[in-house]
């Protein structure tokens, strides 16, 4: 396994949160301004954020990165938070924090651009945005069950 090598971990600094824990924060404390501003400002900042073609064709093209920090509602942020508590952190502490945040960011990335194009061709079938870091947890699932294919 790679984590067993000492030249393929990254050097320790001393006690550090993991960053899948630090990106688990993230996402709670997003959701929670994202449920304040539905409930009290009711603006249309999430129109902005979420991942939709019809902003993307307008260059928008920040919403890669910020659909990935959106919620629908709490059992949508509870699922994430869930899979990135089981997965993240295994998949953290074999790659190391940089590879970690490259795959999951990379995955949320690639399953925007998936989403995207699959709501350009087929409208009917798909909501006009996304929101959520599924994108990015199944990429870290994907990556685990990689990581452990050999294991019994």
């Amino acid at each position: 396994m790679l984590s067993n090598r000492d030249y393929m971990r990254e050097p320790e600094t001393g006690a550090r949160w993991p960053v899948s824990v630090v990106l688990m924060v993230i996402l709670t404390a997003i959701f929670a301004v994202q449920c304040i501003n539905d409930v009290y400002l009711e603006s249309l900042v999430e129109s902005y954020l979420a991942l939709t073609p019809a902003a993307l064709v307008r260059g928008f093209v920040w919403q890669f990165f910020t659909f990935q920090f959106l919620h629908v509602d709490l059992w949508h942020l509870i699922g994430n938070l869930i899979g990135l508590w089981f997965c993240g952190r295994f998949v953290e502490n074999v790659m190391g924090r940089r590879r970690f945040l490259v795959a999951y960011f990379g995955a949320g990335f690639s399953g925007g651009l998936l989403q995207a194009i699959l709501m350009v061709l087929f409208h009917d079938h798909f909501p006009p945005y996304v929101f959520g870091a599924s994108a990015g947890v199944m990429g870290m699932f994907a990556v685990f069950c990689r990581l452990l294919k050999d294991s019994e």
